[in-house]
């Protein structure tokens, strides 16, 4: 599978869900390659790349007054053929603002579908509305649906994300085998009070292609912890369960490295692979 978005758009997609295509999976039931698959994919959902590894990743509360940044949307600029609506304040305060894309090309990539931003100052969402990039004149496709809503509460430094019927989905022509979804629901809280650090607790639900949904959770007393320097969590621990199987992924120094532990079996440590 290759995803190779030249368009600035088709990068921001792609990050807003994970910085990748849905991973493929492997085996059944919850083995060490499935659970590293759902949580590369989870955790990168909430691990936006950095031009520098001196900055935390995801979005930057400093930088939260405006929506792009509060949203982890790390955009240098909008394509040219992009059209941009906007409207308000509303009644409520809310600035609503579209961004539509019809057919916007770059070499043998298009991009189609729109995107709508609505925010007022603590309070951001984004909502992707079946944004769809085709590549290789149609052969492959990505398509991102779903609705991301960020609040912020400045005076404590803490905050809440939740993340409804977000789906990303991989088409490929000559590689029917490649095709892959991606179906994502979460309830964050979240806390940048310590200076350098950035943590996150809560629950989720993920599906891969037409397997069972997998139940995250991760506990406030052990969350997964973002610390200056590395893109993924450096400490915390997830807790995934499938049906009747449970399995713990505990987050670690060095950067990126994860402990796999599925009831029953012996644990395992792998490497997820680093921010794009």
């Amino acid at each position: 599978m290759r995803l190779r978005p030249a368009l600035p758009l088709a990068t921001l997609a792609l990050v807003a869900c994970g910085g990748g295509s849905p991973h493929s999976d492997t085996g059944s039931g919850l083995t060490p390659a499935r659970v590293m698959a759902v949580t590369s994919s989870v955790v990168g959902s909430e691990s936006t790349a950095q031009a520098s590894s001196s900055a935390l990743p995801f979005w930057s509360p400093v930088g939260e007054g405006t929506p792009q940044a509060a949203l982890g949307l790390h955009l240098p600029s909008l394509p040219s053929c992009a059209s941009v609506t906007t409207t308000g304040p509303d009644a409520q305060g809310f600035t609503h603002q579209t961004w539509t894309f019809v057919h916007c090309t770059s070499g043998d990539e298009s991009l189609d579908g729109n995107i709508d931003l609505t925010w007022k100052a603590g309070d951001y969402t984004i909502t992707f509305n079946h944004l769809v990039l085709t590549e290789d004149g149609g052969a492959e496709t990505t398509t991102l649906d779903g609705t991301r809503h960020v609040v912020i509460d400045t005076a404590t430094s803490t905050g809440t994300v939740t993340l409804s019927q977000f789906r990303l989905a991989h088409t490929e022509a000559s590689e029917p085998g490649e095709n892959r979804t991606f179906t994502y629901d979460a309830a964050y809280h979240t806390d940048w009070a310590t200076p350098g650090t950035y943590k996150l607790w809560g629950g989720f639900t993920a599906q891969a292609n037409a397997e069972p949904a997998v139940a995250g959770t991760v506990d406030m007393a052990r969350p997964l912890t973002w610390t200056v320097g590395c893109c993924r969590p450096t400490s915390g621990i997830l807790h995934l369960a499938q049906g009747s199987q449970s399995a713990e992924v505990a987050f670690s120094l060095p950067c990126s490295t994860i402990t796999i532990t599925v009831a029953g079996q012996p644990s395992v440590t792998r490497k997820l692979r680093g921010c794009r």
